[in-house]
């Protein structure tokens, strides 16, 4: 695998092809648009894992029933941050898995 490739734009318009990871910084989200992203992401046939500061609105079907399977929430991660107050833990990051993708898929 080559070095992580950090892209700066709006994941809406930009392309998620060879993307195998993505993180979203989605703190000022609203859920209209964690829907529409979602729908992007869960028809990329590439991504594997998805981290989100917020989660992804109920119910995470697939953009496309016959193209994407449906992802499964993995966990919430208590992830120290640069604004975690002094003395707390962290800050909830919500993780996703596709099923049916990547390494996994080929093993």
């Amino acid at each position: 695998p080559g070095e992580p490739e950090f892209t700066l734009g709006s994941m809406l318009e930009c392309g998620l092809c060879g993307l195998t990871h993505v993180y979203v910084a989605s703190l000022c989200m609203d859920d209209q648009l964690l829907s529409e992203l979602w729908g992007r992401l869960s028809a990329a046939p590439e991504v594997e894992c998805v981290a989100s500061l917020r989660a992804f609105p109920a119910p995470l079907g697939r953009a496309d029933a016959s193209a994407a399977p449906r992802a499964v929430a993995v966990e919430t991660a208590v992830v120290e941050t640069t604004w975690t107050p002094e003395g707390q833990a962290g800050t909830p990051v919500h993780l996703y898995r596709f099923g049916g993708r990547g390494r996994e898929a080929e093993a």
